[in-house]
């Protein structure tokens, strides 16, 4: 069980929300200003290794 929970997290996509784009700052996984990490979209990119930017409210082509 282990081993495919970590093979499903190793082989997982990482993007970015367009809708982040309109924020000087974000505060990922939730919380506010006192209680989680406050990050620049720079800083962002930079610490999630993120493959690129998606409008995840698009629906997909060809649906």
């Amino acid at each position: 069980m282990v081993r495919k929970w970590i093979y499903a997290i190793l082989n997982t996509q990482i993007t970015k929300d367009e809708s982040l784009r309109k924020f000087d700052t974000v505060y990922p996984a939730a919380g506010n200003g006192h209680t989680a990490v406050k990050l620049t979209l720079q800083e962002l990119e930079a610490a999630a290794g993120a493959e690129g930017w998606v409008d995840v409210c698009k629906e997909p082509e060809g649906e």
